[in-house]
């Protein structure tokens, strides 16, 4: 494999991944003050 191909994957994968993970971030800290009211 070249390595300039699998950084293209790499970057495709967390150019998807990273907003979910942001996003399950926020999520769990509005459920948590949520919790704490």
């Amino acid at each position: 494999m070249k390595p300039g191909f699998f950084g293209h994957i790499f970057l495709t994968v967390l150019s998807i991944a990273y907003p979910a993970l942001w996003y399950s971030g926020l999520t769990k800290i509005r459920t948590r003050r949520r919790s704490r009211r």
